[in-house]
C-alpha cells in the first residue's frame, strides 16, 4: 500500500529562498517529494528530496535553498509528521 499527502505549497517568490522541515517517521518508509510545477495542475513532476528519501523510523532534517513550489510525503504505509519552517523578510 502507498499513499501520499496532498501538495503543500510553499512561497517559492520569496527572496532569498530559504525552507527548512524537520521530519518524524514513526512507521512505514517515507519520502519528501517537491515539484516546480503547478502542485494543484493536471501534471506535476515530483522529485524525491536528496537526502530524505525512503526513510524509516527516525527523526530528520533537510532543507531547500532554492524555489521549490510545493512538496508532499508519500511511502509504503507512511506515518509521521512533518514541521516546515520558511523564513520571512
Amino acid at each position: 500500500f502507498s499513499a501520499e499527502t496532498g501538495p503543500i505549497p510553499v512561497d517559492y517568490r520569496q527572496a532569498p529562498f530559504e525552507l527548512s522541515l524537520q521530519l518524524k517517521v514513526t512507521g512505514g518508509t517515507v519520502t519528501v517529494q517537491h515539484t516546480y510545477d503547478n502542485p494543484f495542475g493536471t501534471v506535476a513532476n515530483w522529485i524525491n528530496h536528496s537526502s530524505l528519501a525512503s526513510k524509516t523510523s527516525g527523526t530528520y532534517d533537510g532543507s531547500y535553498s532554492a524555489p521549490v513550489r510545493a512538496i508532499r510525503i508519500t511511502g509504503t504505509t507512511p506515518a509521521g509528521t512533518i514541521t516546515l519552517v520558511q523564513g520571512t523578510r
